[in-house]
């Protein structure tokens, strides 16, 4: 029997490893891995008698899995029944993986925990290292030269399609928010591992020092705000436990301890002009400031619909909820009634954000906030080419439909810069002129074209009035001296700032218009972008109680503990719930679930006499 046991405990490791891979592995794949690492861990219990169905047991896997039964009963009163009980299916590993941890009692050894961890970190090295393939593949296929890394990171959408013609549909997601909460963990794991050797093995103390800075570097570059926030609290609670235990030498916490201060200062300040970074900022401005504010985050938008929405309901809803098939639903609605009442003067959106993925970008790339604009309150963005060695065009573009044969009014606000001429296109490649910039002029193609130019300071107001029917393109580009729509690029850079697409032949003040980012959620379904919120519009009152008492929980746990690694999975977990559906995605539950296997099983306590 105790040869059969030991067989089945080995292959129980190998499940935990291959958990440990889960950012390399398909959907599919890491839900076996997660599954059957579930299974052998029942299986071995129950062989080894450590199976324990108390009443103490019973009641708290009843506490902590009550938000889920609220939802599951909510399935009853959705309307939307098929949608109620996929969303409902999606969460059972948070079902499972609890009862398995309050009824099994797995234990893993320190050893035991710190290989998995490990197999954890060289999987993630390998991550990043296809990902930065890919972009290097890219570069070298397109012969672009002028995208960084952390730029192609960031428009997500973009670089889903190049991994996906590299390495198959689907196999790596390089959505930051979820690649960042591992980082994190790593560079904890990583610190606290740089600490333990610093006086018995100062070769380990050092490469794992250089994990720690390497994975923080990833980070910020990367720079998904929750987890840079997350990043810092739990530095900051491995900092103060371990400058409390007299076991570890006080100097390598103080030289460890001002190298990250320093470290992360520097990389906050390297992103200071970054527009993430900026939204975050903005994000938390504007929770404190009615008035909009530019650059901001499409979630504010998604936040004041679920306020509208909440306002409206009854006294079953704000304790029941809608039913977990029906959020969507009625976040959608929500969306197309705000709509309705807002302005449409100007047809565009995000008409002072061109860096916004709402504006295609060919051979060209935009630098927000970069100087005053003409009303001054605002700052404008720039326009800059990329280095070509063929003949190209080089502009920011988008598309309108008209039914009906109608005259439309296209202008923006431009400025020279190293380029001085501009290029507006309303319309087939005919239906466009050029601007002068330094002159005040511009050239019409043919008389399709009305152009106009006025000068307002040192900006000019450009121009063009045109009939349109069916789909056109709407472009603002950069052009050369010879008014050419395709020249060698040579890094050229012009100011733009509030584009107009206003119908008739009139030339109307310029207004903002104020659906963009309403719009923008609603074509693109967005969902609550947090966890806390769908959990209130699923279940309402008691779904978030419930769902918070659990938090409550782990927190109290971990601080309980002592334990850095338990409340660096707790601050992650709390802080992305705040601006990320984690639990709606594959990728959050499985990081949960796999956290919560290795972090909350028995045997614990010797995290901190180990250190």
């Amino acid at each position: 029997m105790t040869s059969f046991l030991t067989k089945k405990v080995k292959l129980l490791d190998v499940f935990f490893y291959a958990l440990a891979f889960y950012p390399l592995l398909k959907f599919n794949l890491s839900s076996i891995a997660l599954f059957a690492l579930c299974f052998f861990i029942v299986y071995h219990s129950y062989k080894s008698k450590t199976f324990s169905l108390t009443n103490k047991s019973v009641k708290t896997f009843f506490f902590l899995s009550f938000y889920l039964i609220v939802v599951t009963i909510s399935i009853a009163y959705s309307e939307n029944k098929e949608d109620a009980v996929k969303r409902v299916t999606r969460l059972i590993p948070l079902l499972i993986v609890p009862a398995i941890l309050i009824f099994c009692k797995p234990i893993i050894k320190l050893e035991k925990r710190n290989r998995i961890l490990n197999v954890f970190l060289f999987t993630n090295l390998i991550y990043i290292i296809i990902l930065f393939g890919a972009y290097l593949l890219h570069i070298k296929t397109t012969g672009i030269t002028d995208i960084s890394f952390e730029e192609l990171v960031s428009r997500r959408n973009e670089f889903q399609f190049i991994l996906n013609q590299y390495f198959g549909e689907d196999l790596l997601n390089p959505h930051k928010a979820y690649f960042s909460m591992g980082f994190v963990v790593l560079a904890i794991f990583s610190l606290h591992e740089s600490v333990k050797n610093f006086s018995r093995s100062k070769i380990r103390c050092l490469i794992y020092f250089s994990l720690f800075f390497f994975f923080s570097f990833l980070i910020l570059l990367t720079f998904s705000f929750p987890n840079v926030i997350a990043l810092i609290l739990s530095i900051t609670v491995f900092i103060i436990y371990n400058i409390k235990n007299r076991k570890l030498e006080r100097l390598s916490v103080f030289v460890i301890s001002l190298t990250v201060v320093c470290g992360i200062s520097l990389g906050i300040y390297h992103k200071s002009d970054d527009i993430d970074v900026k939204r975050g900022l903005n994000f938390i401005e504007s929770i404190f400031k009615r008035e909009r504010i530019e650059l901001n985050d499409p979630r504010i938008e998604i936040y004041k619909s679920i306020n509208s929405l909440y306002q409206k309901v009854g006294i079953r809803e704000a304790l029941f909820g809608f039913g977990i098939g029906d959020v969507q639903d009625k976040l959608n609605n929500e969306y197309t009634a705000r709509i309705v009442n807002t302005n449409k003067k100007n047809k565009l959106l995000f008409s002072e954000e061109f860096n916004n993925d709402y504006w295609f970008k060919n051979n060209i790339y935009t630098i927000p906030n970069t100087l005053k604009s003409p009303v001054g309150s605002k700052k404008a963005d720039v326009l800059k080419e990329k280095q070509s060695t063929i003949e190209s065009s080089y502009n920011i573009s988008n598309k309108i439909f008209s039914e009906k044969k109608r005259e439309y009014t296209f202008s923006v606000y431009a400025k020279k810069g190293t380029a001085k001429h501009l290029t507006l296109r309303l319309g087939d490649i005919g239906q466009r002129a050029t601007f002068n910039l330094e002159e005040g002029k511009y050239e019409v193609f043919n008389n399709l074209v009305s152009p106009r130019i006025y000068a307002e300071g040192d900006w000019y107001r450009c121009s063009i009035t045109t009939q349109i029917k069916g789909e056109a393109l709407i472009i603002i580009g950069i052009s050369n001296k010879e008014n050419k729509y395709k020249y060698f690029g040579n890094k050229r850079e012009l100011y733009i700032w509030g584009a107009q697409l206003e119908q008739g032949k009139d030339l109307t003040p310029y207004v903002n218009n104020n659906s963009e980012l309403l719009k923008y959620i609603s074509e693109r379904e967005l969902n609550t972008h947090n966890n806390y919120l769908y959990f209130l519009l699923a279940g309402g009152v008691f779904c978030l109680v419930g769902f918070l008492l659990v938090i409550g929980f782990l927190f109290f746990i971990s601080l309980r503990n002592k334990d850095v690694f338990q409340l660096t999975f707790c601050i992650i977990i709390a802080v992305n719930f705040l601006t990320e559906n984690i639990l709606s995605r594959h990728l959050g539950l499985i990081f949960i679930s796999f956290m919560l296997l290795i972090f909350f099983t028995n045997n614990q306590k010797n995290i901190e006499t180990e250190t």
